[in-house]
């Protein structure tokens, strides 16, 4: 019976594993080095230490992070909680109880008192009341013969593995946040520093057009116009300083501190790009990504709690035993040792259905998880093609709009020389000087899109250094 039983199971677990099938391409990506993902922490690449400080105080003190630590916590709880049934149990047992003697029926007392050999009576009156109890030492255990309470607790652990997998990308998420909002708050800090330049030439150029009034060259409408055009600068300034306190708050809330205190920060430009990552093949991102390793954790665990449920209809088997005393006073203490050793077996036969439903809970549970994998990994695969795209197009648009503000640069020096030495007039010069300031705040913005479009190429990729941020991290 056990050989038929146990060859069914073989067979019916061939079938289920010939439905798992997590996908791996083995092409490349339409650009970059094919070799495996450096094992360094990304943002390492960039070579700006305060950078460093600033992920690694992050991954100390960022609450979403904490909060994913605690949920791994939770998961490795309940690991230990799924394991308990395969343990065995043991509990002392004690009861104490005083009960009234009957006056009729069974009359317990009565026949605990000594009869008087000369009277033939009781030797003496019975008591009012009586006690009685036990104190037992209880062990059971639950046989595993199947496999079916193991497969459970493996799902369990591997279930907290899926939860580590979900921190090192809540890791991955933070470091790039952290890198963001840093570079943000230098692209406020060099937008005010552009304003504020834009200001000086406009007040420099104010008094050119001032002189050049008073000395019958310039007309009063170029006058008014030049103070139209420095006032809109004015007005563009107080939004600029303000961006630099959101940018900074922002970076506060993301390392974990108050926002409302101000963060010694050190002064500092915009990196240029470094030299591009090796991006490896598509296949080793189950590796490198750790929301595909948390995917493929859930897969697994779908599949030991389907084997679970499958020899969930198997027999069961337990074995317990117990020794201890009884004990009874009614006129002296009477006590008597006992023990026991059993075992039993139990046929599951007619459940209502139940561990069919079960069963097939579980297998759709499964087919769910690897779907859910799947779809997982050919978006990783489209977030790394995307990511190589958009750097692509934002460091040609960056040559672009750097050519363009040096361009500009120069147009504004000859129109100004130009209006200066009489020859210009003030309009041209005034359209010249706003071409100006757009070409920088362009180029500024075309370096900052260059940069987030690496650090995004950073997140969809992943790395080997999520599985080691947590041993540098307290």
């Amino acid at each position: 019976m056990i050989v038929v039983l146990l060859s069914l199971v073989s067979v019916a677990q061939a079938a289920y594993l010939d439905r798992v099938d997590l996908l791996e391409t083995d092409s490349s990506f339409s650009s970059g080095t094919a070799q495996r993902v450096s094992e360094q922490a990304w943002w390492l690449s960039f070579g700006d230490a305060e950078l460093d400080r600033l992920i690694q105080t992050g991954l100390e003190q960022n609450f979403s992070l904490a909060a994913a630590g605690d949920r791994i916590a939770i998961a490795e709880a309940q690991a230990w909680t799924a394991l308990s049934p395969m343990l065995p149990s043991a509990s002392v047992d004690f009861a104490h109880q005083i009960k009234p003697c009957p006056e009729i029926g069974f009359a317990i007392c009565d026949f605990a008192i000594p009869i008087d050999p000369a009277t033939g009576q009781p030797s003496q009156s019975a008591p009012d009341t009586y006690t009685q109890g036990s104190l037992y030492l209880n062990a059971g255990l639950q046989v595993d013969l199947w496999g079916a309470r193991w497969n459970s607790a493996k799902a369990s652990r591997l279930e907290a593995a899926a939860s580590e997998g979900d921190r090192d990308a809540q890791a991955i998420l933070v470091s790039a946040q952290i890198a963001n909002a840093w570079f943000d708050v230098l692209t406020a800090r060099e937008q005010l520093r552009i304003t504020e330049q834009q200001l000086q030439l406009n007040i420099e150029l104010l008094d050119v057009v001032q002189m050049n009034y008073e000395q019958g060259v310039g007309t009063s409408v170029d006058l008014l116009q030049q103070r139209q055009g420095l006032a809109s600068v004015q007005t563009n300034l107080p939004t600029a300083q303000v961006q630099v306190m959101l940018q900074e708050q922002q970076l506060a809330v993301l390392l974990g501190e108050n926002p409302s205190q101000p963060l010694e920060l050190p002064r500092s430009v915009l990196p240029d790009l470094p030299g591009q990552p090796t991006v490896g093949t598509p296949g080793l991102l189950w590796g490198s990504r750790p929301d595909l390793r948390a995917q493929a954790a859930r897969v697994e665990a779908a599949e030991r709690r389907e084997k679970a449920s499958r020899r969930a209809l198997l027999p069961t088997v337990g074995v317990n035993a117990q020794t201890g005393y009884s004990y009874q006073d009614i006129l002296e203490m009477q006590s008597q040792q006992q023990w026991t050793v059993g075992a039993q077996v139990s046929v599951p036969l007619l459940t209502g259905g139940s561990n069919a439903a079960n069963l097939s809970s579980a297998r759709a549970q499964t087919d769910a998880a690897v779907n859910s994998a799947n779809n997982a990994y050919l978006s990783a695969v489209g977030e790394v093609e995307a990511a190589l795209s958009r750097e692509q197009a934002a460091a040609s648009g960056l040559q672009a709009a750097r050519v363009q503000a040096l361009a500009a640069e120069q147009s504004y020096q000859a129109a100004l020389t130009e209006y200066v030495n009489g020859h210009g007039n003030y309009l041209q010069l005034g359209q010249v000087l706003g071409a100006h300031y757009a070409a920088q705040i362009g180029a500024l913005s075309a370096h900052r899109s260059l940069l987030s479009s690496r650090i995004t190429l950073h997140q969809a990729l992943g790395g080997a250094w999520t599985t080691t941020w947590t041993e540098s991290t307290p």
